[in-house]
């Protein structure tokens, strides 16, 4: 507690800390009186944030097994002393993977990290039966799973290492379907041709893990980045229609309804404070220049919130690299690796969450 409280500069006891131990069996998560619960026991979120996990590991159709369950066997088992994670983080796309997307197209071999005309955006039915493994997996550890549905990153332009923009499928270089941008402020309009695109990809992801009590449906991985053109009522428009979309799809999907929300600028901030169809926001130590000041304390009075030291720098040193991301990626292929649940609980954090390799 003194930790989590020095990291907000005060006291969170109120609406934001997730107290309590996890219920035995599948999860069904929640958020009722200002917290985050399972069923209707306040639930601890201790994330394990691995964005690629799902991603890596199949070089032109050559699977490479990712073993979710020798995983999550790891994840949640713990010596004396010791907590284990609740949950972990992960992408829907993952723009540095060299590998599999939620839409078709490969690579030729291991060496070829050309995308050039590589994707369409025919949904691709081994990632998500991938990604309903892992789910399924972690809901019989009861561990959540906080899944991020679209990411802002891959908009950036990233000229000297070419991870970012330069490799995302919605990249009309990268994408042979005509419904491909090149102009990357297109990515957020809530109406034509690349908002079919987005609006299937919400909607197969929900028709296959809607019935899963342990998904927290994120929008968006820091959205609102500053190098697209896109403006703010744009990204905001964007986020309500998905939200408006993800609320229809789950009401009678019989899983989780959590929705989550990661802003880093006012305008969508204080719409996912008050909109009925987003229940938690995502804080983010090194995006969100709100954490730590009087209007974080504020907005924690509100709803939950997750905090997370994604991209902080106080990440970095226990992954053994610095942030060159082609090192700091390079460990996901690994899964084998597991940080101890000791050192996990020494980050500060809110309900927090874990970057990790």
């Amino acid at each position: 507690m003194k930790q989590i409280n020095q990291l907000a500069g005060a006291t969170l006891a109120a609406a934001t800390l997730f107290l309590g131990t996890p219920a035995h069996g599948a999860l069904n998560l929640n958020v009722s009186n200002g917290a985050l619960k399972n069923g209707a026991t306040p639930f601890v979120f201790v994330a394990y944030n691995t964005y690629g996990m799902v991603a890596e590991g199949s070089i032109a159709g050559i699977e490479q097994t990712f073993d979710s369950n020798a995983f999550f066997d790891q994840a949640s088992s713990v010596g004396r002393g010791q907590k284990p994670i609740t949950g972990v983080r992960v992408w829907l796309q993952f723009h540095w993977a060299n590998a599999y997307t939620p839409f078709k197209g490969l690579p030729r071999s291991a060496s070829d990290t050309n995308r050039r005309n590589r994707f369409d955006f025919t949904l691709n039915t081994a990632f998500f039966d991938r990604l309903e493994r892992f789910v399924a997996a972690a809901d019989a550890h009861n561990i959540a799973v906080q899944l991020c549905l679209f990411d802002g990153c891959a908009l950036e332009i990233d000229a000297e290492r070419r991870l970012r923009w330069e490799n995302c499928p919605y990249n009309q270089v990268n994408n042979r379907d005509s419904r491909a941008i090149s102009r990357r402020a297109d990515f957020f309009k809530n109406a034509g041709p690349l908002w079919e695109v987005n609006r299937a990809l919400v909607d197969h992801t929900l028709s296959r893990l809607g019935r899963y009590g342990n998904v927290i449906w994120e929008i968006m991985n820091e959205p609102d980045v500053s190098d697209t053109g896109a403006t703010e009522d744009a990204v905001l428009q964007f986020h309500r229609a998905v939200a408006t979309r993800l609320r229809a799809g789950l009401r009678n999907a019989g899983g989780s309804k959590v929705i989550t929300v990661n802003p880093g600028r006012r305008t969508l901030k204080d719409w996912a404070l008050n909109s009925g169809d987003v229940d938690m926001l995502s804080a983010h130590l090194a995006y969100d220049t709100d954490v730590g000041t009087h209007s974080f304390t504020q907005y924690l009075g509100k709803k939950p919130c997750i905090v997370s030291n994604d991209g902080h720098k106080s990440c970095f040193p226990d992954m053994g690299c610095d942030q060159d991301p082609n090192r700091q990626h390079a460990g996901q292929a690994r899964p084998g690796r597991r940080w101890s649940a000791r050192r996990r609980a020494a980050s500060p954090r809110v309900s927090g969450q874990r970057h990790g390799a």
